[in-house]
């Protein structure tokens, strides 16, 4: 009776583990498709190569913005705002779809904004004032939809706009900051890369 009991225990517990293995699998294989569905969005929206190539030429003009600021040239940094104006205007929002279009419509206005602003500045303060405005959602378009050709770090000063902070991208890892220029030109940390 001894040997039934033990016989019919290890049984139970043999198809315990099997039904918790089971649901454990099904559960991670959900996990793994729901997980597939929502990278496959960000991947479906990254892999328009020419939106891309219209994201990083944005890209590029806000670097040359930051350059001359780092340089503390309004004037050349005001054109660059006013180049990327342009290159903003060219990019051609149909060929994101769905929910990306949706979060790509949220960064355009935002950008557009801070450019509108940067462009029409009155003084050097004003113009980083609007480049530090445009910095987090051109990042945050950048890591969604790709588009940027080239290695970029996300760089921080703590001490920009009276200890407040401000964050910039920048094309090379050596920190050159767009908010002090030559005052304080290597004030900063690098946050974080983006590829």
């Amino acid at each position: 009776m001894n040997i039934f009991k033990s016989f019919f225990l290890l049984a139970f517990l043999g198809f315990f583990a099997t039904a918790c293995n089971s649901q454990s699998a099904h559960s991670k294989a959900g996990h793994e498709a729901e997980s597939a569905h929502h990278h496959g969005e960000a991947a479906d929206a990254a892999t328009n190569s020419v939106f891309q190539a219209q994201l990083s030429n944005v890209t590029r003009e806000y670097l040359r913005m930051k350059d001359a600021l780092v340089k503390s040239d309004a004037g050349a940094a005001k054109t660059a705002a006013a180049s990327m104006q342009l290159a903003l205007s060219s990019v051609d929002m149909k060929l994101v779809t769905g929910d990306a279009h949706m979060e790509w419509m949220g960064y355009l206005k935002q950008l557009k904004s801070v450019t509108e602003t940067a462009v029409a500045a009155k003084s050097l303060e004003d113009v980083r004032q609007a480049f530090s405005a445009m910095s987090a959602p051109l990042a945050g378009a950048i890591k969604r939809f790709g588009g940027n050709d080239m290695e970029l770090y996300l760089q921080h000063c703590p001490m920009a706009f009276n200890n407040a902070g401000g964050d910039w991208l920048s094309d090379v890892e050596a920190v050159r900051n767009p908010y002090f220029g030559d005052r304080m030109l290597k004030c900063g940390r690098v946050m974080e890369t983006i590829k």
